[in-house]
């Protein structure tokens, strides 16, 4: 009957929306487009880190990694040079070579506690060299690494008892050597040294020549011990277990803690066993085996983190011949992926709270260091606290100008600041000084003279002009 009543003959029927059954009949009724609105929702490695839940803290300490390290490859850049100072025409060149998508001029002006530009004296042209200052933080960073020359060694010799047959490849070494806080020359400095422990058996391989069972301890291993004896937790619980720290705003669905925690107490091979020994056969117990040699090869970097496209150096060594992005975005509790910094990072999540590490090291502390010097804060422009300017207190409107001037990147915000002083003090001199100040020079610093006599004293270098501002009110103003 449904036939003879929807067949061709009879749409006469149903003169309406005619044309439509045309089309189903003329293409079939199962045609690509309403095939289309039927298809099941991809799910691949790129969807889920699309659709991961982000910490916010992470991805802004990559933002300024990315700072850090662009500044550090200019410093390299000009310390190469014979008077130790380039010219911003000769900087402009590389500027595509070190990664800047900017021009070098502004990127320049943003770290005035880095770079200084000044005008050549004979050649007239503008040029830049590197703050003492700078120079004597990369210094200490780089005297840190010789004093660690015996941990470095210790790192070295258990990320060569990670891999299979005890050899790692000498490029995937040099490619994460600021990983491991290895020295650029530590092929000439660290390895003649420990020649009962290392060998170069070819000229790019290097080859494990004793081992030592005292080092194979994964840090896992640690945490797990510290686990059972403090919080009184059962074998069973900790014996095979990771720490977890979700990120915030993670949603855990129905059905997510019980599948944790069947994979927690999951035994599987440890990092530093020998997997011929105990042959895995469970697809599950091999990933858990990888997640782990992850774990420990993320614990024996400085900062606990690593670019993702250079893990896949370790794959073979290190049998991890699986997709690691993908293995790695399963476990959102244990490892984070941030795509800032124009590459993507995998990090130990553990290892960071708040957005800091929580156990540095000398190292770490000089990246830091450096670090600071290299903050942009216009990031923290939605987060300064406002503040009147007005308000009856001399040193502390010259305090806030001060301070404003490099967190407002060199803009006036009525809302931040307000120069009526004039209605305070009956002048209008103060007021327009600051707002000059405010808007055209940056680099500015606010100094403590001395406490008894509660002087503030404001200096700029813009074009060789000095001021002092002296007043006599006490150090609670501010």
């Amino acid at each position: 009957m449904a036939s003879i009543l929807f067949g061709q003959r009879n749409l006469c029927v149903f003169p309406l929306r005619r044309h439509i059954l045309d089309e189903v009949y003329q293409h079939g009724p199962y045609n690509c487009t309403i095939q289309r609105r039927w298809k099941k929702p991809v799910d691949s490695a790129r969807t889920r880190l699309e659709g991961r839940t982000r910490d916010h803290k992470l991805d802004k300490l990559m933002i300024q990694l990315k700072n850090l390290r662009l500044a550090l490859d200019l410093h390299e850049l000009i310390s190469q040079q014979r008077n130790k100072y380039a010219s911003l025409q000769l900087l402009s060149r590389w500027r595509h070579e070190v990664g800047l998508n900017i021009e070098i001029g502004a990127f320049l002006k943003k770290y005035p506690h880095i770079f200084d530009i000044y005008v050549h004296p004979i050649k007239r042209n503008e040029c830049c060299k590197v703050t003492p200052k700078m120079s004597e933080l990369i210094a200490q960073e780089d005297a840190a690494i010789r004093e660690n020359e015996l941990a470095i060694a210790k790192r070295l010799k258990k990320l060569l008892m990670l891999s299979k047959d005890g050899t790692l490849n000498m490029h995937a070494l040099w490619l994460v050597r600021r990983e491991l806080g290895l020295p650029d020359d530590y092929r000439c400095s660290i390895l003649p040294n420990h020649q009962s422990d290392f060998s170069l058996s070819s000229p790019d391989t290097l080859t494990l020549i004793t081992r030592d069972e005292n080092l194979a301890v994964a840090d896992v291993e640690e945490w797990r011990a510290k686990e059972y004896t403090e919080k009184w937790l059962a074998e069973s619980e900790t014996k095979y277990a990771f720490p977890i720290n979700f990120p915030t705003g993670f949603k855990i669905e129905k059905g997510f803690r019980g599948k944790l925690g069947n994979w927690q107490r999951l035994p599987y091979t440890k990092a530093y066993e020998k997997n011929e020994l105990h042959p895995i056969r469970n697809i599950e117990r091999l990933e858990k085996r990888i997640v782990g040699i992850l774990h420990e090869l993320l614990s024996l970097t400085i900062e606990k983190m690593i670019p993702l496209e250079r893990l896949s150096h370790f794959r073979k060594p290190f049998e991890m011949e699986v997709n690691l992005r993908e293995l790695i975005l399963k476990h959102p509790g244990i490892f984070y992926i941030s795509t800032k910094g124009s590459t993507q990072t995998v990090l130990l999540r553990e290892s960071y709270s708040k957005g800091c590490l929580v156990h540095p090291n000398p190292v770490y502390n000089d990246v830091v260091a450096l670090m600071k010097w290299t903050v942009h804060f216009g990031f923290l422009r939605s987060t300064i606290r406002k503040a009147d300017a007005s308000n009856g207190r001399l040193l502390a409107s010259l305090a806030e100008a001060a301070f404003l001037t490099g967190l407002e990147k060199n803009s006036w915000n009525p809302d931040a600041i307000v120069f009526n002083s004039w209605q305070q003090y009956g002048t209008h001199i103060l007021a327009t000084l600051m707002r000059w100040l405010h808007l055209q020079s940056p680099g500015k610093t606010l100094r403590y003279l001395s406490e008894s006599k509660g002087c503030a004293c404001m200096r700029w270098r813009r074009l060789g002009l000095a001021s002092d501002f002296s007043v006599k009110n006490r150090m609670s103003d501010l």
